[in-house]
């Protein structure tokens, strides 16, 4: 049986190494993978223009990994815990102004501030 084996390239370390002036057949080499699976990265990350690539035929599986972009999750409670303190926000909102009411009124009817 024929084991699969995985490479992975990066996009910071193809970023770097295209940055030093390496070709696709050096970084290929360096990785043990053809200069075609290179360039196929290359285009997957945005450093080169697009093809169209070949099907994979070969005793291995080149994934890559975007370890420069930042990636996070928005949680579904963050959201509802922030609508549930606008939603309190505005109701102590309303409140503050029908205090402020209130007491205008009371000043209103009191003699002394005639």
């Amino acid at each position: 049986m024929l084991e699969i084996k995985t490479i992975t390239l990066k996009k910071s370390v193809l970023g770097s190494l295209k940055a030093m002036g390496e070709s696709n057949k050096v970084i290929a080499d360096r990785f043990a993978i053809t200069s075609t699976e290179v360039n196929d990265a290359m285009i997957e990350f945005g450093f080169t223009k697009s093809r169209k690539a070949p099907a994979n035929k070969k005793g291995y599986i080149v994934l890559t990994e975007d370890d420069v972009t930042i990636q996070e999750p928005v949680s579904q409670t963050n959201l509802l815990d922030s609508i549930d303190e606008a939603v309190t926000l505005s109701n102590s909102t309303n409140e503050d102004e029908e205090m402020a009411d209130i007491i205008a009124e009371k000043v209103e009817t009191t003699k002394g501030f005639e």
